[in-house]
Parts: C-alpha cells; structure tokens; sequence
C-alpha cells in the first residue's frame, strides 16, 4: 500500500473519528441535562453551575494558551523524536507551573465567606484542573490519535451516564452530579498519561528551555482572553 494511500485512509479515519467524537458531545448533554435538572432542581442545578464557572476563571489560568501553543509548534516537529520529545517535556512543565500558580491563587480565594456554601463543590470541580494538565489533549491532536480520543471519550460518557443514574437521585446528589465530570475527566487523563509513553519517553532526561516558550504562550493567552474580557463588559 503506498503512502499516499496509507495518508488518504488516516485522514478519512480521523474525520469521521471527530465527527462522532463532536456528535456524542452534543447528544450527551441532551440525555444527561434533562434528568439532572428534573432530580437535583433548579437550586441544586444553579449551585453546579455556578461553582463551575468560577473554576472555569482558574482553569482558564492554568491553561495560559499552551495547548494552543503546543498544537501549532509541535505538529512541525512531531517526525523528530528528540526534538518532539524534550518539546513535550517543557510543555508538560510549564503547564504544572501554571497549575500549581492557580492553585494558589484558589486556595487564597477559597477564604472568602461568601463562598463557605460553595467551598466543596468548587473544590471538586478544581481537581479537574489537574487532570487536564495531566492528559495532556495537545499531545494527542498533535500525533492526530483522533480515533483514541473519540473510543475514550464515549467509554467515559457512558460511564458517566450510568453513574448519573445510580448516584443522583435526589435533590441533595448535587455534589454527586459535579463529581461525575471530574470522574469522567480523570479517568480520561490517567489513561492519557499512560497511552503517552507510546509517543514519549518522560523517562529521558533534557536540558530543558522554557523561556523561548513564554512569549508565545502569554501572546495566544492574551489574544484568547481579550474576547471573554470585552463580552463581560458588554453584558
């Protein structure tokens, strides 16, 4: 089979991996919302909310625009293995920086007394911030592993789903339905972490450079953050 044919047949796979991957993640929610909303009400559904969305701030931190920036810059180094290899050692470093900067930033806002109410839901969301940190998403768009993403996200949706069933059936299972999310997202990281080693070796030891990788980051950073900052004034 020649490598135009090999390169056709991946393409073709991976197109209709993202369509079923981006088709469950809208269906999901059509399923799970509905029953969620009619068992916890609209006092435990406004407390998962909103408790997301403050975390959402802090996720938005440890982030700092680096999947973006590892996505553009190591897909053009991806064929070579050492250089690939160290590129992805400084991201994953840098973003366990950034995660443990946001960390302190929510254990500092935490100590407010007007979120004593919302102190373990905003907890729980937060331990999502270190699974996306550790999964590592960027790594696998970049080796274009779109069929392992779209058989690991629908594994954890019906996890999630059946756990949903089993755990929350009273008004008070809110921090159950919050839980749920941070499940799914860890169990999708512990897997990330492992399936890695195929495209990385962590073991090896670099002398890595973070600085030429700062200006980029906080760039894509402030160019994704400008938009959320313009509609929360307009609003």
């Amino acid at each position: 089979m020649s490598d135009k044919v090999v390169k056709q047949k991946s393409i073709t796979i991976n197109l209709i991996a993202n369509g079923i991957k981006t088709l469950m993640s809208v269906l999901f929610p059509l399923i799970t919302f509905p029953y969620a909303s009619r068992v916890l009400g609209a006092a435990g559904i406004g407390k998962v909310n909103y408790a997301s969305s403050i975390i959402s701030y802090f996720s938005l931190f440890a982030a700092l625009g680096i999947s973006t920036y590892a996505v553009r810059e190591g897909s053009r180094i991806r064929d070579d293995k050492e250089r690939f290899n160290k590129f992805a050692k400084e991201m994953l470093n840098i973003n366990l920086m950034t995660t443990f900067l946001s960390y302190i930033c929510l254990v500092i806002f935490l100590c407010l007394p007007v979120l004593s109410n919302y102190k373990n839901l905003l907890i729980i969301f937060s331990v999502g911030i270190v699974f996306t940190t550790i999964g590592m998403e960027w790594l696998f768009i970049i080796k274009e592993e779109y069929a392992y993403i779209t058989k690991r996200a629908i594994l954890f949706q019906f996890v999630s789903l059946a756990l949903l069933f089993l755990l929350v059936r009273s008004k008070e299972d809110y921090v159950w339905y919050a839980s749920l999310t941070v499940i799914s997202s860890g169990g999708s990281a512990i897997l990330n972490f492992f399936y890695s080693r195929k495209f990385v070796d962590w073991r090896k030891k670099y002398h890595c450079e973070y600085r030429k990788h700062i200006k980029p980051i906080l760039l894509i950073f402030g160019t994704s953050l400008a938009p959320s900052i313009v509609v929360s004034i307009v609003i």
